[in-house]
């Protein structure tokens, strides 16, 4: 499932990849260049993921190494390298 979102954010379907976010997300991207930031709702959320695709998208080739899941489903905290 995991994965599957990544495709999404791969070929810019923002709201299916939206669909499975709750409300109130908690999105946290670290650094200190034009994609860094915080994120609380879907919303801000959705304007973040159009930016990663006007900034940076051409180029993006994601590939994920590794996930870690923990929590219930309604208390989720979810890592990807």
């Amino acid at each position: 499932m995991i994965e599957k979102r990544f495709d999404y954010v791969t070929s810019r379907f923002w709201d299916e990849l939206l669909k499975a976010v709750v409300p109130n997300v908690n999105h946290r991207f670290a650094g200190v260049h034009s994609l860094w930031g915080k994120c609380h709702n879907k919303g801000t959320l959705h304007l973040w993921f159009e930016r990663l695709g006007r900034v940076v998208l051409s180029n993006l080739n994601l590939k994920v190494n590794s996930t870690s899941v923990n929590g219930w489903p309604w208390h989720t905290t979810v890592f990807v390298q």
